[in-house]
This record gives C-alpha cells, structure tokens and sequence, in this order.
C-alpha cells in the first residue's frame, strides 16, 4: 500500500534498483557516497568519507577501459570541459575510474558516474549535450534502443 511512497536513504521500494539514489531534487546520483550526501540534514555535517581501495587493480583490462574513458572528464579540450569552471572533474573522474573498474558492466557504471558530473554541471548551469554520443553511446535496455535526451526545464536558456 505504501510501497511507491518512500523515498531517502533507503531507496523508494518501487523494484527498480536503478533509482535507489535518487536525491531529494529528484536527480539520480551515480555513487552511494554522493547520494549520501544529498540527504544531510545540517549543511555543517562533514561529507562522507572518500575511503576507496583501488579496484582497479584487480583487473587490468578494466583498468585501461576505465582509465580511457574516465579522463575524458577531466580533458581540457573534450565535451565536458565547458563545465570545468563550474565543476571540477577530479573528483567525478576518481568516482568514474572506481565505479568502471568495480563493476561487472563497466560501460553501465561508467555512464552513471559520467551522468552524475553531467547532472552537478547542469544544476550549475552548464548544458552538456551530446555526451552520450561520445562517451556511451545508445544502450540498449531489454533489447529496446534507448536515445536519452536532455529536457531543459528549469533553467534558463542562453
């Protein structure tokens, strides 16, 4: 009866875990520790600790994978550049190259961590489009192709 009417820390009990982190503004965080975050009560609380062993490690076919892919955050001529002045990809680079390499489909958690940067830098005013295209590209989801678009409510246009 109550089920759809969760919402925090513990998900929504709706069934579908891809938005289980989903923040209070409605935005789906690409990490556990960002997601976290967005749920502090008191802006004096400290942020989550940043406590990452280096999966990487593990393997180094992901690693290469990871290491590819996640630096295109942090490129000072690439597609997401126009928002490093408003955000910094070092940190979303670090969670990119964690998440790629800690998961089973890399590519899938490598675009969560990616649109959780592209999600910071759109709050902030920065539209990146057509990152998908150059970073993952369609994904297909129950053999159904899927093009994600950018819906531009809310802010401003330029």
């Amino acid at each position: 009866m109550f089920c759809t009417s969760y919402l925090g820390l513990c998900g929504d009990f709706n069934g579908v875990q891809a938005d289980d982190f989903r923040t209070i503004n409605g935005l789906v965080e690409g990490t556990a520790v960002t997601f976290a975050d967005t749920w502090k009560t008191k802006a004096s609380c400290p942020d989550a600790a940043q406590n990452f062993e280096i999966p990487c490690s593990l393997s180094v076919e992901n690693e290469r994978y990871a290491k590819y892919w996640c630096s295109m955050l942090s490129d000072r001529e690439g597609i997401f550049s126009p928002c490093h002045t408003e955000i910094n990809p070092n940190y979303y680079k670090e969670i990119c190259l964690y998440d790629s390499c800690n998961c089973e489909r890399s590519e899938e958690c490598m675009c969560a961590a990616v649109s959780s940067y592209v999600h910071a830098c759109a709050a902030a005013g920065v539209l990146l489009s057509g990152w998908r295209n150059t970073t993952c590209g369609k994904i297909n989801i129950r053999d159904t192709e899927c093009i994600y678009l950018l819906i531009n409510e809310g802010f401003p246009s330029y």
